[in-house]
């Protein structure tokens, strides 16, 4: 934000800064993943593997960046488990995201294979 020529403050503070590529993409996916039922889960990894898709399409992801994938998604889950842990009325999201991380645990080669 700007008053005048001056920087005066910042909103949506986590779009102005440089991070990788691949967060947006595996925050977007990891969301669809947090709204789906236990027998949605199952169906996920295609999800994941079509979003990741269309996405290298329309911007060439690298093969460091492809090989990153899993780690990316893991780093999110961490990261989501120990805000939420960390707040009482956030509990139930915890628990969940705790859920989708063993989830993804359990996919790992899949999701490691999703270019090959």
């Amino acid at each position: 934000m700007f008053e005048g020529d001056e920087v005066s403050g910042f909103i949506d503070f986590d779009l102005s800064e440089i991070n990788i590529r691949l967060w947006d993409v595996c925050y977007f996916a990891t969301g669809i993943l947090s709204e789906s039922s236990d027998e949605e889960y199952e169906k996920w990894p295609e999800i994941l593997a079509g979003i990741l898709r269309g996405y290298d399409l329309e911007a060439k992801l690298t093969l460091e960046e492809k090989q990153a994938v899993f780690y990316v998604i893991c780093s999110i889950q961490m990261i989501c488990i120990a805000f939420f842990e960390s707040n009482n009325i956030y509990k139930e999201l915890a628990k969940t995201n705790r859920q989708m991380f063993k989830f993804i645990i359990q996919n790992k080669e899949k999701i490691k294979n999703m270019f090959q």
